[in-house]
């Protein structure tokens, strides 16, 4: 190129490389017609171009490579812009190894860790990169919340956090009693407690803002308000419940019970059961509603409520488990556990069960295989 021609100027190309730069941009030829500048590559890694210009002349392109540079520092590539507590994340969160200027480092293999702001990430051990690039599959977060935050770490390498996100409550899963049942009061009057229920998703959380409708099904008497919305807690607590006027016990337990064997038998072979032979087992409260079950027949009159009527809810074996047999024993009424529970399955001389003075004998794991026998033994 002749002397004093006017040369090299940058070409922006449609991606341009980060931190591109000619310097001069523009300088003239030397006597032996030449011109140099240096080009410092952007921060891309990659292929980059630039261009040499000069007047009447057809443009000269260039190109060099970028190679990435040593591993610096993590980034999320995929991470979760809300969560649902119990709910496996998704996308799954994707932790990139990078370099300096934010190019990926395909060569690394560093372990990855994962960390929570608070409570705990089910499913984060650590991960290590393939490519580059750890990805972590099945991970969850049991309780909901706001501000939760992420973090990734790696030895050696500036770490990486997340923007706070929430995690909002499952699905209801299920609805529990939790105060106000078991109660005694004269009739036409009010209980001391008032019933009170628990609504949780798969986890346990409690879940707001779901309506529960209380309602009277025997004895008379009435529950206000009838609905009422489950607080932050899950919890929902009715005003108060009245007795009815007449005397005696409000049965609804055992009518729910029977009605699930009438329920049983009458869909026996849809759940694949033998509709002759059903045997039922429970401790404490529940062993008090089985040995209701093996002892009252349709004439005692708990079988007039509810579906499937006409269809027996008798049943071929009971355990009752710690249950009050004997309304006449103080003991029984009292039961501070400082005596033992006789009325465990005697399935052998001497066998008492002792929780609180000493240890249980025999062990839970024993008395699991004598239930299973027993239970075996009367069915067959």
């Amino acid at each position: 190129m002749p002397k004093g021609e006017p040369s090299l100027e940058c070409w922006s190309p449609s991606w341009p490389p980060r931190g591109r730069r000619l310097a001069p941009a523009s300088r003239l030829t030397d006597e032996e017609g030449e011109a140099q500048a240096l080009w410092t590559l952007g921060g891309r890694s990659g292929t980059q171009s630039a261009r040499i210009d000069a007047e009447d002349l057809a443009r000269a392109p260039l190109s060099a490579i970028a190679a990435p540079a040593a591993a610096a520092r993590l980034a999320f590539e995929s991470v979760p812009a809300a969560a649902v507590a119990g709910i496996v994340l998704s996308p799954p969160v994707v932790v990139a190894v990078q370099a300096r200027y934010g190019n990926l480092v395909p060569t690394s293999s560093t372990d990855i860790q994962l960390h929570l702001s608070r409570g705990t990430l089910v499913g984060a051990g650590p991960g290590s990169a393939i490519g580059g690039r750890a990805t972590f599959g099945g991970l969850h977060i049991d309780e909901p919340g706001t501000g939760y935050v992420l973090s990734a770490s790696a030895e050696g390498l500036t770490g990486t956090q997340t923007e706070p996100f929430p995690v909002a409550t499952g699905t209801a899963a299920e609805l529990l009693a939790a105060a106000g049942d078991g109660q005694e009061a004269a009739a036409g009057s009010p209980v001391a407690i008032s019933p009170e229920v628990l609504v949780r998703d798969a986890d346990g959380n409690g879940i707001a803002g779901v309506s529960v409708t209380f309602t009277v099904t025997n004895g008379g008497g009435s529950v206000a308000p009838g609905s009422v919305v489950t607080g932050n807690d899950g919890r929902a607590a009715s005003d108060g419940w009245t007795l009815g006027t007449a005397a005696g016990a409000n049965p609804a337990q055992i009518q729910d019970v029977k009605c699930a064997i009438r329920h049983l038998r009458a869909r026996a072979a849809e759940y694949g059961l033998d509709p002759d032979r059903i045997g039922a087992w429970g401790g404490s409260a529940g062993g008090q509603l089985v040995a209701l079950l093996g002892s009252a027949d349709a004439a005692v009159g708990f079988d007039g409520v509810g579906e499937f009527q006409g269809i027996s809810s008798e049943v071929q074996a009971v355990i009752a488990i710690s249950a009050i047999t004997d309304f006449t024993s103080p003991d029984e009424l009292r039961d501070n556990y400082s005596r033992a529970f006789r009325t465990w399955p005697d399935l052998h001389a001497g066998h008492s069960l002792e929780p609180v003075s000493g240890p249980i004998d025999p062990a839970p794991e024993t008395i699991t295989t004598r239930m299973a026998a027993f239970l075996d033994q009367h069915l067959r």
